[in-house]
């Protein structure tokens, strides 16, 4: 079990990692790529296809494109920019009938299909942060899960001999709750654990709640508060408990509310990784796509 977890943990940045690779890629192409024609060697400009100008003077230098129409009226295209690592695209449509020479002076003409959506550069590079943010607390807990069975636990001590009283007739249920929100500001204290046993309700916390009850067998139901679902990530399961005895078990708290919660022996694990890689995954073609689109058509 424990060698699929690098896998996992490496794809979980997979995504977040490609939209950084096309941040990057749009920006280097827009700020170093292009040409940078002359009177001596104008471009002609065949529309439909989209006229796209690369705008990076320095300092306080203008950069600026202008198209002679071989039938129509000329226009000059300029930009002003206050440092050397400015990057401005624009992307122009033919107002005229026919083809046009274009000269520039310090701006550059991009002519790849990959040039109409160099300037989305940009919202790729903040997507990937977002879908960073996401994947850093699922990778946490993947790996948390991947060392916690090598990690040696403490071996539970001799329990003392209590005294005749109480380990005659009660027992301790030990649960230790965790979500990845945990001990993070005001929302975690609001959406403390719920523990039900055999129908009555227990106000826990994350991290370790002792309650004190009868030896046997309980039926015991952990769920958190919130507003949609009301009772998100419920999890039960069936625990034997001895009289005199501590017994302990962990809930972890699902990634996604309205997916189930892991109760039972420690272990557990925080479920919903696969969906969350689902969806950044997704969230990162689509991405693609537009950017494809928006270059095919010129947008």
């Amino acid at each position: 079990m424990s060698g699929r977890y690098p896998m996992r943990r490496w794809l979980l940045w997979a995504p977040p990692g490609l939209l950084l690779l096309v941040a990057v890629g749009l920006f280097g192409y827009g700020r170093f790529g292009g040409t940078t024609p002359d009177e001596a060697d104008p471009y002609r400009w065949r529309p439909p296809a989209p006229l796209v100008i690369s705008h990076h003077a320095g300092l306080t230098d203008v950069s600026w494109c202008q198209v002679r129409p071989d039938a129509g009226e000329p226009r000059t295209f300029q930009s002003r920019h206050w440092g050397s690592g400015s990057l401005t695209v624009d992307v122009e449509r033919a107002w005229f009938d026919g083809e046009a020479e274009v000269i520039c002076e310090r701006a550059k003409l991009l002519t790849s299909p990959m040039g109409p959506y160099v300037d989305l550069w940009f919202p790729a590079a903040m997507l990937a942060l977002v879908v960073a943010a996401v994947s850093a607390p699922v990778e946490r807990r993947l790996r948390h899960r991947q060392l916690a069975p090598a990690a040696a636990l403490p071996a539970p001590e001799p329990a003392a001999p209590a005294p005749a009283s109480s380990s005659e007739g009660s027992a301790t249920l030990v649960v230790d709750a965790h979500t990845i929100r945990a001990g993070r500001g005001l929302l975690a204290g609001l959406s403390r654990p719920r523990i039900v046993i055999d129908g009555h309700e227990h106000v826990g916390g994350w991290g370790r709640t002792e309650l004190s009850i009868q030896p046997g067998r309980h039926h015991v139901e952990v769920w958190v508060p919130g507003l949609f679902p009301r009772r998100g990530g419920r999890a039960d399961a069936e625990v034997e408990v001895a009289a005199g005895e501590r017994t302990e078990i962990e809930f972890r708290a699902p990634l996604w509310r309205f997916l189930a919660g892991s109760l039972g022996p420690p272990p557990q694990h925080h479920r919903g990784a696969w969906l969350t890689f689902l969806i950044v995954g997704v969230a990162a073609v689509a991405l693609c796509a537009v950017l494809t689109w928006a270059g095919l058509t010129g947008g």
